[in-house]
């Protein structure tokens, strides 16, 4: 069976070897392209998620592209509906919670001491800084949400949740974790809830470095 072909702005995208699969799709290889992953959405994206994806892959910046799996392009079907994205492909990482939980650690990263832990911390915070600078939020932090190589360097996923502001308009997160949500949060509906740094940063201070 062929592969499924997608959309990009260079042309033509072949999905290769399933990666991984969730709720809303699922993430493939990209064949040809062994830095790059496609997400895919199990339905088009709505309206406001397409817009969204467009605006963010207008929005790439060479520190936003080091620091999350930022979208690089959109991937549309043959009747021009956005069905996913184009990120980095980050199969050499793990979830930052298998660094930092002492028994996933010894299986995962072996050769990690306090050090690791500690540069992971910090590269975490200032990713999430980064993406303050230049006017967005993560909005759903959880334990998924930040992946760490064996270097300690960190990206932050699912970025297709975060909130963003393009050109006077926000496209807000609308999904969240209560563990991660902060007190004047809980209870509320996220799709109507416009964050701010502060609400990222509790979330940030609730991973269990220590």
């Amino acid at each position: 069976m062929a592969s499924p072909v997608l959309a990009g702005k260079s042309g033509p995208i072949r999905l290769g070897k399933l990666l991984g699969r969730g709720g809303e799709g699922a993430v493939y290889e990209v064949e040809g392209r062994p830095e790059a992953a496609a997400k895919v959405y199990a339905s088009p994206a709505s309206a406001e998620r397409a817009d969204k994806l467009v605006a963010m892959a207008a929005l790439r910046t060479p520190a936003l592209d080091q620091l999350t799996a930022w979208p690089t392009e959109v991937l549309r079907q043959q009747d021009g509906k956005v069905s996913g994205f184009v990120m980095a492909n980050l199969r050499d990482s793990k979830d930052i919670h298998r660094l930092y939980s002492p028994k996933s650690r010894l299986a995962d990263f072996p050769q990690a001491d306090w050090r690791m832990v500690v540069r992971a911390a910090l590269n975490t915070a200032r990713a999430f800084s980064v993406l303050h600078q230049a006017g967005h939020l993560v909005g759903d932090v959880n334990h998924g949400g930040v992946r760490v190589a064996p270097n300690a360097t960190v990206r932050l996923i699912d970025t297709d949740s975060f909130q963003i502001s393009h050109q006077g308009r926000t496209f807000l997160c609308e999904v969240g974790v209560q563990d991660f949500t902060p007190p004047e949060l809980q209870g509320k509906a996220f799709k109507q809830v416009m964050r701010t740094a502060n609400h990222d940063n509790f979330g940030l201070a609730s991973y269990n470095f220590v």
